[in-house]
């Protein structure tokens, strides 16, 4: 009978010198690196292949929603957040044509100050028509 010797290594130093930690919430055996402290699993499962993964960003840039594409293939809005936040082709910029910019322009609070001049001006929101009723007959069109 051949025994094979398999040594498991630290995924973040590279260590050998790891212990049993106890288990996570999905039942795998967690494992504690004592040279660094870190506290994984050894071989994680990965729920999303880089094909399938490729193809959801891809699709996102063609224009649907975040929402729309939760829909469509399945994967949740973290998850998918997640992924346009790490992937710096698809990370949302002002200069990136596909997607629209926020919506941050000068003067973009002067709406309410407006309103305030007209109201006190006795225009309607525009400026063009009175807000007297009386006066409305004037200027119709």
């Amino acid at each position: 009978m051949i025994r094979e010797t398999v040594t498991h290594r630290c995924r973040d130093c590279q260590s050998e010198n790891i212990v049993k930690n106890g288990r996570n919430a999905c039942g795998k055996q967690q494992y504690r690196c004592k040279d660094c402290g870190a506290s994984k699993v050894l071989e994680p499962t990965t729920r999303y292949s880089e094909a399938r993964k490729e193809e959801i960003l891809k699709a996102y840039q063609e224009r649907p929603s975040l929402r729309g594409i939760v829909r469509i293939f399945g994967v949740s809005r973290p998850t998918l957040s997640a992924w346009l936040k790490k992937t710096p082709a698809f990370a949302r910029s002002e200069g990136q044509p596909g997607r629209c910019p926020p919506r941050r322009y000068p003067g973009a609070g002067r709406g309410l100050r407006l309103r305030r001049e007209a109201a006190q001006q006795g225009l309607d929101m525009d400026g063009l028509m009175p807000q007297d009723p009386a006066d409305r007959r004037l200027c119709q069109r």
